[in-house]
């Protein structure tokens, strides 16, 4: 897995503060299109170049140079297109709004929010961003800044990591790579901040993600299967089964 968790920032907001995620996966030049996901955080995307196309729930959003997009946390979106030359950043934070945001602030302060990000990546000193962070949160959601809550950083890391790579060839490796802790330690984690095994993390993130897409669109069960991350609807059947028996109280 390449997406490391390699920043926390405490950012300060109006008299609150905020937590807030990097990673390695924030910064791109090269856009790929992402699946049907959520975070545990909200996410906010900033385009310095080029034009984005996101769907957040059933609303299409085009973002283009100097726009910037809040996408609130459990809200289900993806990226469905780019142009060649789309670049944008993006982080996660702990901020709680029921809506979707869509703002225009400046090419230019896009683009040294962008260099700031690359900097910060470079030197490893995060701090450099707080600024920008604060600036663009406080003007994109001056009602909500006061809802700033913390949370665990682990059980954010750990949520965040099956919202993205659900639909992906997963094992309890490739969390422990993304957390930078060993195989055990993950796996206790894991049992501690979500009361269930890494199986039952994927398991409830695939299917979660498959009644929203049976829900909301017209794809069929076998393209819902394949797209949540199973080889053959067989396979995504006999997991569902799972699921449904996982979820009936015991008796």
């Amino acid at each position: 897995m390449q997406n490391n968790m390699n920043g926390i920032l405490n950012v300060k907001l109006a008299d609150k503060t905020a937590r807030c995620f990097v990673d390695t996966g924030c910064v791109q030049k090269t856009q790929n299109l992402s699946a049907y996901h959520n975070h545990s955080y909200a996410e906010v995307h900033v385009v310095v170049k080029g034009e984005i196309v996101y769907y957040i729930e059933k609303t299409e959003y085009r973002a283009t140079a100097g726009s910037a997009l809040y996408i609130p946390a459990g809200i289900y979106h993806c990226t469905v297109s780019a142009s060649p030359d789309a670049w944008r950043s993006a982080f996660l934070i702990d901020l709680e709004s029921g809506d979707a945001r869509f703002q225009n602030f400046t090419s230019e302060l896009a683009g040294e929010f962008f260099e700031s990000f690359e900097k910060a990546f470079e030197t490893k000193n995060f701090a450099v961003i707080s600024s920008f962070i604060s600036l663009i949160c406080v003007r994109l959601l001056e009602d909500v800044c006061e809802h700033a809550e913390a949370i665990t950083d682990y059980a954010y890391a750990i949520n965040d990591f099956f919202g993205k790579f659900y639909n992906l060839d997963i094992t309890i490796s490739d969390l422990a790579e993304y957390l930078g802790l060993s195989e055990k330690q993950t796996t206790r984690l894991v049992k501690k901040h979500t009361d269930k095994t890494f199986v039952e993390n994927l398991l409830d993130a695939r299917m979660r993600t498959a009644d929203y897409l049976c829900q909301n669109t017209d794809m069929p069960m076998a393209q819902i299967a394949k797209y949540v991350g199973y080889n053959s609807y067989g396979g995504f059947f006999k997991a569902r089964e799972k699921y449904n028996s996982l979820k009936e109280p015991t008796k």
